[in-house]
C-alpha cells in the first residue's frame, strides 16, 4: 500500500460522508495519532492549500496507517488499515472506541495553521465493561425485599446472604436464603424478623456477580418500608387426600394459626390438625381436612366471621385478610405413581417418580422397597437407595458395578399394603422393571469453568464428578510468570465444583494449570484429565505498598525503591514525578527536596524506580539522607497508597538472600537447579558457586521483566529424585558471584537451603522383578520400584503391561507398585517377561512430577527362590539312663535341627515309644510309669521335624533305661 492508496480511499469516503445527514461526534474528518497528532475536516481535506497538503502528505507517511482514523457525519469511523484490509462499509461498521484515539489532536486550518484542539476520545461512548449495577432496591412488603440489577447474575454469589447487609434502626433483621428470580435479574430477600411500617433501613450490596463474572461495585441502597395493601388470596389447591394449600398475595401470619380462620363448605365437613405454613414459603398454609370428600367443587372461607382476632390470617403490617371463599376442584387421585430412570452410571442411579411418594406405617426403605440390577433379588446386586426429602426422587448406589450393554433396574414393593412406598393418596408404587444402556466411560474429565470469588479464592468446575483434587495438582502464575500459592482446594458442597484458597490475587491476569492425569473421574475405570491451562484476570482494587527497605548504589548516585505491584507513570500520583519523592532521615524527620536535575526511570517489572542524581550525594544512607519519603503514587488501575507519604529506609545496594524470589528454587533434575532472582544479571561467576558440597560445573542465567533466572549445575548426578539426600546447603554463592544490572554484587555468601529446594524432578524405575509367590511354578506377582514414593492416586491396574500376562490389579506401597497378573495355565518360571509404563504416573511430591509413558518394556528380574530340596538335620541325642529317684520329673532333652534355607530350628517334635515286651508308651506319662514299673525298662525317644518347605528330616532316635 502507499500514500495514493491512502489518498483514494480518504476521498471516496470524504464524498461518501458529505452525501449523508450530519449528526454525530465525534466531528467529521481524518485524525491523524502516533507522533503527529493533527485533525482535518473534511472542509479541510477538500480546500487546502498546497503548502498543507504537502505537510499533509508528509504527516501520513509518518504516521502508519493503522494511526489514521476517518469518521464521517455518521459517527461511524475506523482506521485507514482497516478501511484497506476490511473495504469501508465493513470497517465502518464496527463502532469506534475511546482507544482509537490519541488524547488531543491540534486543528488543522485550511492554509496549515492550527486553531484549537479537538478531543475525539471524549466523544466516544466507552466500552461496557460489564460492570453490574444495582438499579433498585424495594420493599414489596414488611417482611419481603427486592434488589434489581441491570444484568443477568452469577446464581451463587447473588443468592449468598453475606453479601446483603441489612441495617435499621426499626424492628427488621435480614436472614433466610435469597431467592433469585427466573430472569436472574433480582433477587428476594426476607426478614426473619418483620420490618413496621415507616420503619427506615440500609441495604449494602457487594461482592455480587454477573453471569459473565463481574462483580457489582458496592452499593449501598435506602429502604423505606410502607404497607398499606390488604392481603388476599389468591388460590387453594388439592395436594393429598384430606390436604390442601392456600396461596395468599403475600406473607402472611397469624397470633396462632388456628382451624378458626377456615372452614369447608361453611362448616359442613371439618378439619384435623392444626393449619402450618408451608416449608419454604412464606404465603402458602397447608390446612388438614378432617375426612376424605366427595369428588366435586369445595369452597374454603378464610377469615370468617367471628374469627378471633389472634387466628385471623393477617400480612406483617397486621392488615387481616378479608373474609374470602376460595373454591378448589376434589378429585380422588387413583393413578399411581410412575417411575422413570432419569440417569444411570456403572455404579449409582437417578430414578424420579411423577409425583411425591412415601412409606404408609412403618415402612422402611431398602427393606420393604428395594432395587436390584441385572438379577432381580439376588443379594450381590442389591443397591441402597436414598429417598429425597421431597420424595420424588430415588438415588441408588450399587456396590457391584452395572455391566455394559443393556441392563434391567428392578423396583420391588412390599405386598403389606401398612409397609408400602405410596403417593399421598395411597396408590402403591408398582412393581417394575425399568431399562437402560450401559457405556463403559471413558471420557476424561474437563474443565468447563475457572473463576476469580475474590482475592484469594478461585472457582475452578469440572465436566462431571471427579477425585484426587488436591491443592499440588494446580500451578498458578502471575502475568511475570511468578508463582502464586495454592493451599487448598475444596469441593463446594456437592457440586463438581471446587474452590481453590490462594495468595493475594489482584489487578493481574494469571494462568492457572492442572497437571495431565492428577485427577481422575469417578468411572469404574478412572478417567484421567489430561493437562490443562488458561487465563483469567482479577481486577486491581486494592492499595500499592511501598517496600519499606530501599537500597541505594555505591557511587551514591542512584537510590533503588520498589513497590508490590505494577505502578502508574503517568497522571496524578505518577512514580516519575519527582515531587512525589524527598529525602529524610530514617524516621521520616527532616525531609528535604531531591537534587535539581534528579530524574526517576521506571524498572522493567514496572515495580521499581531508580532515583538519578545528577552527582554524587555525600552522606546518602546517613542522618537526613537515610530514607525517602514517598508520597501517595498510584498504580497502573489508579489505586493510590493508603498512606499520604510513605517512608523507604535505604542502605548500601546489596544482593542477598532475600534477593531470591520466594518458592521460585526447584530442582529440575538429578544435577540442576533453577532459581529466580528480583533483579536482571549483567554477571555470574560459576567459579563462586557450589551445588550439593561440591564446585559447580555450570552458572547461567535468563534475564526476564525485572527478574533473572539462574541455572546451577552439578558435574554429574548428585542427589536421588525425592531430594533426601540432597546437602543441607544445596547451593553456595560465595561474595562477587552475581552482579545486577545496575553493577551490585551480593557482598556476602548466599546461601540456598535444602529445605527451600522444590522437587521438581520426575521419579524414575529402579527395578522390575517378577515372582512366583505361591511356588506352584508359575509367575503371579511383579513389583515394579521407583526411585521415591509414588502418588497412590496416579497408578492404576493400566498403568503397566506385562507381556503375555493379564494384569488383575496393582498397589501402590510407598515406592513399590505391585502387579498381579494371571497365571498360566503351564508352568513359566524361568521365562523371559518384559515390563513397561504405558501410562504415566507421579511422585508423592508437591509437585506431583511424573514419570512419561515407555516406548518399549523392560524384561524384569525373576526373584522367584530357588526349590528347596534339602531336608534339616537335627543334632544326634546320646542313650542315657534315668536314676528311679529321677523318673517323676524326667523328660526327653531337648535338641535342635539346622536347614541350609530356614536356619537354625528350635522347635523339634518328640514322639515316646519303647522296645521292651508288652509296653505300652505312647507319651510322656506313660514313659515315666513304664520307666518306674522295673528297674531296666527303656523307652524310645524319636525326634522328627520339617523346614518350611516340608522337606523332612531324618529321624534321631534315643533309648533311655531306669536304674536304681
Amino acid at each position: 500500500m502507499n500514500k495514493k492508496v491512502v489518498l483514494s480511499v480518504l476521498a471516496t469516503a470524504v464524498v461518501a460522508s458529505m452525501a449523508a445527514s450530519a449528526f454525530a461526534a465525534p466531528k467529521t474528518g481524518l485524525y491523524i495519532g502516533g507522533n503527529v497528532k493533527k485533525f482535518y475536516s473534511n472542509n479541510t481535506l477538500l480546500n487546502m492549500t498546497k503548502d498543507a497538503r504537502a505537510t499533509y502528505k508528509n504527516e501520513l507517511k509518518t504516521a502508519g496507517f493503522q494511526n489514521l482514523v476517518y469518521v464521517n457525519v455518521k459517527g461511524q469511523g475506523a482506521t485507514i488499515k482497516e478501511m484497506i484490509d476490511l473495504g469501508t462499509k465493513v470497517a465502518m461498521a464496527d463502532p469506534l472506541k475511546q482507544s482509537d484515539f490519541s488524547d488531543l489532536y491540534s486543528v488543522v486550518n485550511n492554509d496549515g495553521t492550527i486553531s484549537g484542539t479537538e478531543d475525539a476520545r471524549s466523544k466516544v461512548d466507552p466500552v461496557d465493561t460489564g460492570e453490574v449495577k444495582v438499579e433498585s432496591v424495594t420493599a414489596i412488603n414488611l417482611k419481603q425485599v427486592v434488589v434489581t440489577f441491570d444484568k443477568e447474575l452469577d446464581a451463587d454469589s447473588a443468592t449468598t446472604l453475606a453479601n446483603y447487609t441489612f441495617t435499621t434502626t426499626g424492628t427488621g433483621v435480614l436472614g433466610g436464603t435469597p431467592v433469585l428470580s427466573a430472569d436472574k435479574k433480582s433477587v428476594t430477600l426476607t426478614l426473619t424478623t418483620a420490618a413496621t411500617n415507616q420503619d427506615n433501613g440500609t441495604l449494602v450490596v457487594k461482592e455480587v456477580k454477573s453471569a459473565t463474572g463481574a462483580k457489582v461495585a458496592e452499593t449501598s441502597k435506602s429502604i423505606s418500608f410502607l404497607d398499606t395493601t390488604l392481603p388476599s388470596v389468591v388460590s387453594a389447591k388439592l395436594t393429598g387426600p384430606t390436604k390442601v394449600q392456600i396461596k395468599f398475595s403475600e406473607p402472611v401470619t397469624a397470633g396462632t394459626l388456628a382451624n378458626a380462620a377456615f372452614s369447608v363448605d361453611n362448616n359442613t365437613y371439618s378439619l384435623g390438625v392444626a393449619p402450618v405454613l408451608v416449608a419454604g414459603t412464606l404465603d402458602t398454609i397447608e390446612i388438614t381436612l378432617g375426612s376424605v370428600l366427595p369428588n366435586g367443587q369445595h369452597t374454603i372461607k378464610v377469615n370468617p366471621a367471628g374469627t378471633a382476632p389472634g387466628n385471623q390470617i393477617k400480612d406483617f403490617a397486621g392488615f387481616a385478610v378479608p373474609t374470602t371463599d376460595v373454591s378448589f376442584n376434589y378429585v380422588a387421585d387413583t393413578v399411581a405413581p410412575v417411575a422413570t430412570l432419569k440417569s444411570v452410571t456403572q455404579t449409582t442411579a437417578e430414578i424420579t417418580f411423577d409425583k411425591a411418594v412415601s412409606f404408609a406405617g412403618a415402612g422402611v426403605l431398602n427393606t420393604d422397597f428395594t432395587v436390584f440390577h441385572t438379577i432381580n433379588n439376588q443379594p450381590s446386586y442389591k443397591g441402597t437407595a436414598v429417598l429425597a426429602a421431597d420424595g420424588k426422587t430415588l438415588t441408588v448406589t450399587f456396590p457391584t458395578p452395572l455391566p455394559a450393554g443393556s441392563v434391567s433396574i428392578y423396583l420391588n414393593n412390599t405386598t403389606d399394603a401398612t409397609k408400602q412406598l405410596q403417593d399421598a393418596f395411597g396408590n402403591k408404587v408398582a412393581n417394575s422393571t425399568l431399562t437402560a444402556t450401559i457405556t463403559n466411560d471413558t471420557t476424561p474429565p474437563t474443565v468447563t469453568a475457572v473463576k476469580a470469588v475474590d482475592s484469594t479464592h478461585v472457582d475452578v468446575t469440572f465436566s462431571e464428578a471427579v477425585t484426587g483434587v488436591d491443592a499440588s495438582d494446580f500451578t498458578l502464575k502471575d502475568s511475570a510468570n511468578a508463582p502464586v500459592l495454592v493451599t487448598q482446594a475444596v469441593q463446594q458442597g456437592t457440586t463438581n465444583t471446587y474452590r481453590l484458597t490462594t495468595a493475594a490475587l489482584n489487578g493481574d491476569t494469571y494462568t492457572l494449570s492442572i497437571k495431565a492425569d492428577s485427577i481422575t473421574d469417578t468411572a469404574l475405570v478412572p478417567n484421567k484429565i489430561a493437562a490443562y491451562t488458561t487465563t483469567f484476570t482479577v481486577a486491581d482494587t486494592a492499595a500499592p505498598i511501598v517496600t519499606p527497605n530501599g537500597s541505594f548504589s555505591a557511587d551514591l548516585k542512584k537510590v533503588f525503591v520498589s513497590f508490590n505491584e505494577k505502578m502508574a507513570t503517568t497522571g496524578t500520583g505518577s512514580v516519575l514525578d519527582v515531587n512525589n519523592y524527598r529525602l529524610a532521615s530514617a524516621t521520616g524527620t527532616n525531609p528535604s527536596a531531591l537534587p535539581a536535575g534528579t530524574t526517576i526511570s521506571i524498572g522493567a517489572d514496572g515495580k521499581s524506580v531508580v532515583i538519578n542524581f545528577p552527582t554524587a550525594v555525600a552522606g546518602l544512607g546517613t542522618g537526613n539522607l537515610a530514607g525517602v519519603l514517598v508520597g501517595q503514587v498510584r498504580d497502573l488501575a489508579g489505586n493510590p497508597t493508603d498512606s499520604l507519604s510513605n517512608l523507604v529506609t535505604i542502605a548500601t545496594a546489596d544482593l542477598t538472600g532475600a534477593s531470591i524470589i520466594a518458592d521460585s528454587v526447584k530442582a529440575i533434575s538429578k544435577n540442576t537447579i533453577q532459581f529466580k532472582l528480583n533483579a536482571n544479571l549483567n554477571a555470574i561467576d560459576v567459579n563462586k558457586f557450589t551445588i550439593d558440597g561440591v564446585q559447580a560445573t555450570g552458572a547461567t542465567y535468563v534475564n526476564g521483566a525485572g527478574e533473572s533466572t539462574v541455572t546451577v549445575t552439578a558435574p554429574a548426578d548428585k542427589w536421588q529424585t525425592d531430594l533426601s539426600d540432597l546437602d543441607a546447603n544445596a547451593i553456595q554463592i560465595a561474595q562477587g558471584g552475581l552482579t545486577n544490572d545496575q553493577n551490585v554484587s551480593n557482598g556476602s555468601t548466599i546461601t540456598v537451603a535444602k529445605a527451600d529446594v522444590a522437587d521438581y524432578v520426575a521419579p524414575t524405575i529402579v527395578t522390575r522383578e517378577i515372582a512366583d509367590t505361591n511356588a506352584n511354578g508359575k509367575y503371579d506377582t511383579v513389583t515394579v520400584t521407583f526411585s521415591e514414593a509414588l502418588q497412590a492416586s496416579s497408578v492404576a491396574f493400566d498403568s503397566f503391561t506385562v507381556e503375555g500376562y493379564t494384569v488383575l490389579d496393582v498397589n501402590v506401597t510407598g515406592a513399590a507398585a505391585t502387579i498381579k497378573v494371571k497365571e498360566l495355565t503351564s508352568n513359566d518360571v524361568g521365562a523371559s517377561v518384559k515390563v513397561q509404563l504405558v501410562k504415566s504416573v507421579r511422585d508423592a511430591s508437591d509437585q506431583r512430577n511424573a514419570i512419561v509413558a515407555e516406548t518399549s518394556g523392560t524384561v524384569a528380574t525373576d526373584i522367584t527362590p530357588a526349590p528347596d530340596n534339602v531336608p534339616p538335620v537335627i543334632a544326634a541325642v546320646a542313650d542315657a539312663n534315668v536314676p528311679t529317684a529321677t523318673i517323676p520329673v524326667w523328660v526327653a532333652p531337648p535338641t535342635t535341627a539346622l536347614d541350609n534355607v530356614d536356619g537354625p530350628i528350635a522347635n523339634v517334635n518328640v514322639a515316646y515309644s519303647s522296645d521292651d515286651n508288652g509296653a505300652t508308651v505312647t507319651d510322656l506319662v506313660s514313659a515315666r510309669n513304664h520307666l518306674a514299673a522295673v528297674v531296666g525298662n527303656t523307652v524310645k525317644v524319636t525326634y522328627t521335624v520339617s523346614d518350611a518347605a516340608g522337606n523332612a528330616a531324618t529321624p534321631v532316635t534315643a533309648t533311655f533305661t531306669s536304674t536304681p
